[in-house]
């Protein structure tokens, strides 16, 4: 079951500005073309949250959060909620 209380859209709604991700992933030379597609994008953010270690990253962060109860609801699954409601501009 995916957490749905804590989920919701973005709260200022800008927009991810795709083709300035992709010139600076190129620049940087982790991106090998100019060019990065929307579906790339999504296919590079989901394999990424899928070999995310949870646990770790809790462990990592939960010094720097007031609340760090605030985590249980972290998961693969809820980041992956969270990027589907990505807005993303190409």
């Amino acid at each position: 079951m995916l957490p749905t209380q804590n989920v919701t859209e973005p709260k200022k709604g800008v927009p991810l500005n795709l083709s300035h991700l992709s010139e600076r992933a190129f620049q940087s030379a982790n991106w090998p073309d100019r060019k990065l597609s929307h579906d790339d994008f999504q296919e590079l953010l989901k394999a990424r949250i899928a070999s995310l270690d949870i646990k770790q990253t809790k462990e990592d962060i939960q010094r720097f959060i007031y609340n760090p109860r605030e985590l249980d609801i972290w998961s693969q699954e809820y980041f992956l909620r969270l990027s589907e409601m990505l807005k993303i501009q190409e």
